[in-house]
């Protein structure tokens, strides 16, 4: 598996990985009418207008087929003071538990300190138990919390951040 930067190619992988890997992880912690209602064609259409714009958009390829993504740019919260962000990264199940997650997560680190970024936070599901407890082994501090709306439906979320990107590159060589 690698992982490299997406292309516009890719927007359309990028989609279907993207409502795949929401049936997966959050089965169970959110209403299924909302999962029934994600759409691969408009998330294509979604990253395709990421990718052309800031990038910072990441495969993770397994032979030709994309099994993971992640993108990280400047962080437009307010409410974390952090200059970066780890916008999103999903794996499909069969990618999880063999080290791409810390790949990923490198990647991305990377990607913002060479854009000028030293530091950066990011949003995750408090259901989500598992990314929450990935994100505390790489160190990531718990530095907000918040109520957001995802699809139409509120969703309680916990923002973890990094002050200092190039020690989580480090943990992650």
């Amino acid at each position: 598996m690698i992982i490299e930067p997406a292309t516009a190619a890719d927007a359309r992988a990028i989609g279907i990985v993207h409502v795949l890997a929401w049936h997966e992880t959050y089965r169970g912690m959110m209403p299924d009418q909302v999962l029934a209602s994600l759409n691969p064609s408009e998330r294509e259409t979604m990253w395709a207008s990421v990718i052309a714009g800031s990038g910072g958009v990441y495969v993770l390829r397994d032979g030709t087929r994309v099994t993971g993504f992640g993108a990280a740019g400047r962080n437009r919260d307010a409410s974390l003071p952090h200059a970066g962000m780890i916008n999103t990264m999903y794996l499909l199940g069969e990618a999880q538990r063999r080290g791409h997650g810390r790949q990923m997560m490198g990647v991305l680190a990377r990607h913002l300190l060479a854009t000028g970024m030293p530091d950066a936070a990011l949003w995750v599901a408090n259901d989500n138990t598992g990314a929450r407890q990935f994100y505390e082994k790489l160190g990531g501090a718990v530095v907000g919390h918040a109520t957001e709306l995802h699809e139409g439906w509120d969703m309680a979320c916990t923002a973890y951040g990094w002050d200092d990107l190039t020690v989580l590159t480090h943990s992650l060589t």
